[in-house]
């Protein structure tokens, strides 16, 4: 449950298909499909009661780190962008200063 929460705010903050243009219907199964995989791989999560307050910790912690992940992933999708839009910047105040 936790690797499907984790996973599902990585997919809404991630660069594209956080995007409004991708259906939900295809996030959802996306997020579905990718927790299926890594299901076998992560190591078993604490057996907690759903509906107690330390269940609720958890899920804000892992929606935390998904968005995290995410917002990661649009950070180096843009870097690029941004360094190169300073870059350029800097060479024509230099051509405008001479």
């Amino acid at each position: 449950m936790w690797v499907l929460v984790r996973v599902t705010a990585l997919i809404a903050a991630a660069p594209i298909l956080g995007s409004r243009t991708v259906p939900v219907k295809i996030k959802l199964g996306l997020a579905l499909v990718l927790t299926m995989v890594l299901l076998p791989i992560v190591p078993k999560a604490p057996s907690v009661d759903p509906l107690s307050a330390s269940a609720l910790l958890i899920t804000v912690n892992q929606i935390i780190i998904g968005v995290a992940m995410g917002l990661a992933l649009q950070l180096r999708e843009h870097l690029p962008n941004l360094i190169g839009r300073r870059h350029l910047a800097d060479g024509f105040d230099l051509a405008i200063y001479r």
